[in-house]
Parts: structure tokens; sequence; C-alpha cells
């Protein structure tokens, strides 16, 4: 999946509604951050990838009068996908040529709206040809501008719903934003979903970290019994997962020079109970997925990446996150994306509408059509939500996150060609370097030597297969060896180039 598939952002511009806070609370419940601000603020917008569509609000102005607010030429210029709903509706409507006129009759209250066209933007939303809604209204949409189309229709309300699906601009002149409105958080799940492209994969799910990404996939696959391949040098939740939801853990070796699950290795461990494959991006080094997925396309298996390291990371041309069945990301603190906390769930599978469907109601307690405090629970789920303080963090660090992995690229080059060590991470232009590995003999003396001259360092992991839980008679010898020698070095784009310098230096001298 992309990093900008990660804690995208709608705008929401306010022009006076009483429910435009109902309308972010609806869009941050389907996993999509949202922003407010004022209709006066608009020319501060800047175009930013970020940013992947517009909701104008309700309001209680007239679009009949004269020196009435109108959709400013900015917005338009921004070239994003526009929902807007009730005044927003009529606004977007009149900019485009349509003509708008006070109703004869004040529409308040529920309403019957009939569909009349299909539309991306009504996806689900109408169980039969018609569906209650809560209109709060007195101006209506008459004449319709030229390249739009009627989408429904309510008694008091021709244009009650219409598109321009070339321009991607959709009005509403009901409020879906209430709870009187039957499926109403569909329009916008759809808008900020299949309108807005807030992830570039099937679907895109936040949450709260990269081991709640990782159960909440494996929850959705039928692994009881069965056995998922994996790496063993690898965080501990990679094991876990698999069997929180009942799995086997069938543990491989790793390429030497990548330190990424060996696609040889995988072959041979298959077998009549094997399910899935879960590779690791390790430091963020790209797996062969080439490989593994044809590999997987012969034994019909899944693919679910840990893509915990790799935010940023490309395989083909491709971001990272759009290979997989599903591909998991942590946002931990010490991340390349960083935020307090948060992992994200980039699914790409032919059944992705269902998977989605789960993961909202599994990533909330189970919780089903959540409506105020009428709501059901029909299975188990956690509490695995990402909480809007952290998105608010991620979305800075999502706008630094290219400069950020091209200057980590650099220290790596660096470190390639001056560390005199035969055994280190190769540069690679693909990776996003969470980490930087090399391998040394004797790593307590020579951690001890770094320590004293102020240059932490890490042991990125011991593995997963020597740990009591997962002790078996197995061997994987790459793998152990590695886990004895490996140390990580620092990397973080704050170095400065006199302590860049400095951790080569003390390498070498001590490696």
């Amino acid at each position: 999946m992309s990093r900008n598939n990660v804690l995208e952002k709608v705008i929401i511009i306010d022009f006076g509604s009483q429910f435009t806070q109902l309308i972010a609370r609806k869009v941050r419940e389907v996993g999509v951050y949202s922003e407010i601000i004022n209709f006066n603020q608009i020319r501060d917008l800047k175009k930013n990838k970020s940013i992947k569509g517009i909701i104008l609000s309700g309001g209680p102005l007239t679009t009949t009068n004269k020196n009435s607010i109108s959709l400013d030429n900015y917005i338009l210029d921004l070239n994003l996908p526009i929902l807007g709903i009730c005044y927003g509706h009529q606004i977007l409507a009149k900019k485009f040529g349509g003509k708008v006129k006070i109703s004869k009759t004040r529409e308040f209250g529920k309403a019957s709206v009939k569909s009349k066209l299909t539309s991306p933007i009504t996806k689900n939303f109408f169980k039969y040809k018609s569906t209650q809604v809560w209109m709060s209204h007195q101006d209506i949409v008459y004449k319709i501008p030229l390249g739009f189309k009627k989408i429904a229709s309510s008694d008091n309300s021709k244009f009650a719903i219409i598109s321009n699906e070339k321009k991607k601009y959709y009005g509403i002149q009901f409020h879906p934003e209430v709870s009187h409105t039957e499926n109403g958080k569909i329009l916008i799940r759809n808008f900020a979903f299949n309108i807005c492209k807030y992830v570039k994969s099937n679907a895109c799910i936040a949450v709260n970290s990269g081991t709640a990404a990782l159960n909440l996939t494996f929850s959705l696959l039928d692994i009881k019994n069965k056995e998922v391949i994996l790496p063993s040098l690898s965080f501990i939740s990679t094991a876990h997962c698999i069997v929180e939801n009942g799995g086997i853990p069938i543990f491989v070796d790793i390429e030497p020079d990548t330190l990424c699950i060996d696609p040889e290795k995988i072959k041979q461990a298959i077998s009549k109970d094997t399910t899935a494959i879960l590779p690791v991006h390790f430091g963020g080094m790209p797996c062969n997925l080439n490989e593994i997925r044809k590999i997987a396309k012969s034994h019909n298996l899944h693919i679910v990446e840990d893509a915990a390291h790799a935010v940023g990371t490309e395989f083909n041309g491709k971001k990272i996150g759009s290979h997989g069945t599903a591909v998991c990301f942590s946002f931990h603190p010490v991340k390349n994306l960083a935020m307090p906390t948060g992992g994200l769930i980039s699914i790409n599978h032919k059944n992705h509408e269902k998977f989605k469907q789960l993961l909202f109601s599994r990533r909330w307690c189970g919780i089903t059509n959540r409506r105020e405090t009428d709501y059901d629970v029909k299975e188990l789920g956690w509490n695995y939500y990402m909480n809007e303080f952290s998105a608010a963090l991620g979305l800075l660090q999502l706008k630094k996150v290219d400069k950020l992995n091209k200057i980590r690229r650099k220290i790596a080059k660096k470190f390639c060609n001056e560390i005199n060590i035969k055994s280190k991470m190769q540069f690679n232009e693909n990776c996003s370097y969470h980490l930087y590995w090399i391998l040394v003999k004797n790593r307590q003396k020579f951690r001890q030597k770094l320590h004293e001259n102020g240059i932490e360092t890490g042991t990125h992991y011991k593995p997963i297969h020597l740990m009591k839980m997962y002790r078996d008679n197995i061997s994987l010898p790459i793998t152990e060896s590695i886990g004895r020698q490996i140390v990580t070095i620092p990397i973080h784009p704050n170095l400065k180039k006199s302590e860049i310098e400095k951790i080569i230096k003390f390498v070498n001298n001590y490696a």
C-alpha cells in the first residue's frame, strides 16, 4: 500500500450547519481522518496529496440572495472529488449553471427518497427503490447543471441526489450524517473510499498498532489448525497473531543478504495444511514478492505481508501495500511514519468488501450498525480503533515521510560505501531503511565499545523459534547465525554529518 494511503484526510468546509460535527464524526467512524475548516478559510488550503476529497456542509444561508456565498474557484482548482450536502448541494449546482429557488414547501423532518439511476455514491444505500432520509431546507435545486445526472428524488426535491461522474462531483439535498437518515454512513463511506480513493488498494482499515493489524487480518482467514509459513527473524507479534487465531507457525530460514524470507525455503516447507505465507520486509528491504506470489498462486495460498518496517518501500515500481492478500503496517513512535500509536491494514482480495465490513466491526469490539446507543454485537471484537490524536500527528509525519526516507537512503548509501564490514545491509533505492544492520562476531564487546563512545545500538531480533513458547527441534542456521551477530546502528534522519562520520569511524575501529 503507498504511504499516501495512510491517514489521508477529507476536508469539511463548514457553512454554519448545526450538523457539521456529525459529518466529521461519520467520516472518522469509517476510518478516514477529517478536518473542519470555516468557509472563509478556503484560501488557506494548500494543495496537498494527503487531501483526498472535499465535503461542503449545509448551513442556514440561502443561495437565492444576491450576496450569498458562492463556491470558491480555488476549491475547484484543487481537482478533488466534492460532496455537497444540503446548502453545499445547492451552491455546487448553482456554480455550474444549475438553478436554485425557494421552495413553496419548507421541508423539515423525515422524507422518502427514490432511486432513479445507479451511482458510486449510492452503492448499497438503497435497500429497496426508496429509503428514509432527514431533510432540513427551504431552497431546492430545480434545474441541474450540464454534465450532471439525477440520481434520486423526493416528493419535494426533484434532484435530491445529483452527480457528475466525470468530475466526481456529488450533491445531496438531505443530511446523510444524522441518525434519522437510513444508511447515511454508507454515503460518507462511499465518498471516502470509493470516490476519494482514500486507499489505492482495494480497501484500507486504520487501527491502533501493527500488532492489531496482524491479529485482525488473521481473524479474517480460516487458519485454525492450519500452517502459516514465516521467518523467525522478526518481532514476536509476527508469530503471536498466528497462534492467537488458532494457526500453526512454520518458521523457515532467510536470505543472508536481505534477511528477508527465502522463497526456496518456503517451497520446501509447504504441506497439505499450509494456508498462508507471512513475509516480513525486514528493515524496509522488500521481499522477493515475484517469487513468493508464484509460489502462493501455484498452491492457492494467501499472502499476508508484515510491512511494519516498510512505509515507503517499493517493489516493481509500486509502494508496498498493494501486492499481498493483506499488508500490515505499524506506525509505532520509532517507525518511519511515527505517531503515539497506530497501524493499518491494506486489503487486496476478491472478497475485500466483505473483509472490510468484518474489520469495521472487529476493530470496535464486534459492534455492528452503531447508531448512538442502539447497536448490536454479533461476534467477538477488540478495541483496535486508531485514535484521532494519533491520526493528527500521523498526518503531520505523512507530509515529511518522503523527504525523511530520502535522507535515510542517503545515510545507508554512505554506510554501505564506508563501513569496512563484509556482512552489512546492502544499498537498495527501493528500501525505506527503517533500520540498518551489520554483523559482528563479538557482539557484546562491540556494543559496549560503541556505548562508551555515545553510540546507541540494537539487536533486531532474537529469533522467535528460539524463544520458550516457540522452541522446537528445527534448525535455521542462517537465522540463528544472524541472530547471534546482528547489530543495528543509528540511521534516523536527524543525524548530523559529524555523527554519521563518528558512527562509521567507531564501527570500523571495533568491528
